[in-house]
């Protein structure tokens, strides 16, 4: 509504998973440094744990993105609550290989990967939302990291998961063969206040905002403290103060304006 507005080429704070939009701070850039570490080192399952909101989602589009496809096939699971049969099924039909029957999906994943390592191409599996997935899922995923030369693993699963999939893997003890096989694990912080500037200040010039358009520094300080330097709600609440700056028609987001975003947001924080 109010791009043209503020003379934007995109919306600079829709919560949708863009890359492009991917600031650099200081723990997302360890996160994806963790991930790369893990993929580049063969390390098997990687966790990458965060509350609702941190970018666990983004790192996850942004290592897609830097995957070789000369190299790689991946699978990608956006719905873990997936039984151990379904859950194959996924993982083949993202892999180029559907199951044509109800038979020997464990089988033929295993076979698949064996031929994909034969001509030089490595699996990667990711996980968004992992801390709901079953435990006999998750068990299905550590038995694929069996399957190794005496250099490397064969399969590397990247986890994406809330902070509530650490206490169930210290607590389920059938998770205890899974959690040793966890070699990286890294934690989203929320934004720090200075942060968070750069990161707004980030989202606007991707956009293509012009100079003029900046949040006040009251605006700002009110943002991080009513986010608690969480990226998703940064963006509901710079979203929100933006329209109310437009509906002003001035391009300089003030105290006030952050004040209305918060009332229509406040459901959520």
């Amino acid at each position: 509504m109010y791009e043209s507005f503020f003379g934007l080429e995109h919306p600079p704070f829709q919560i949708s998973p863009d890359p492009e939009f991917l600031y650099p701070s200081r723990v997302h850039e360890e996160a994806l440094e963790h991930i790369r570490f893990s993929l580049n080192h063969f390390k098997g399952i990687c966790l990458v744990t965060g509350p609702v909101g941190s970018g666990k989602t983004t790192i996850c589009r942004q290592i897609l993105r830097e995957l070789n496809p000369e190299g790689v096939n991946h699978a990608l699971i956006l719905n873990p609550r997936l039984g151990e049969h379904e859950l194959l099924q996924n993982i083949l039909s993202d892999l180029g290989a559907p199951l044509q029957s109800d038979e020997g999906a464990a089988q033929k994943l295993q076979d698949l990967i064996l031929e994909l390592h034969k001509v030089g191409r490595h699996v990667i599996i990711l996980v968004d939302e992992a801390h709901v997935m079953p435990t006999e899922s998750l068990e299905v995923l550590r038995l694929l990291t069996n399957l190794e030369t005496t250099e490397r693993k064969l399969v590397q699963v990247v986890l994406f998961a809330q902070p509530e999939m650490e206490e169930r893997l210290k607590k389920e003890s059938r998770l205890l063969p899974f959690r040793q096989r966890i070699l990286v694990h890294c934690r989203l912080a929320p934004l720090r206040y200075r942060e968070m500037v750069a990161y707004i200040d980030h989202r606007l010039q991707i956009a293509g905002a012009a100079d003029e358009v900046r949040f006040s520094m009251l605006a700002r300080r009110a943002i991080h403290r009513w986010s608690e330097g969480v990226p998703r709600l940064i963006n509901h609440l710079c979203d929100k103060a933006m329209l109310s700056a437009y509906v002003r028609q001035d391009h300089r987001i003030h105290f006030g304006d952050a004040q209305r975003a918060r009332r229509d947001v406040g459901a959520l924080l």
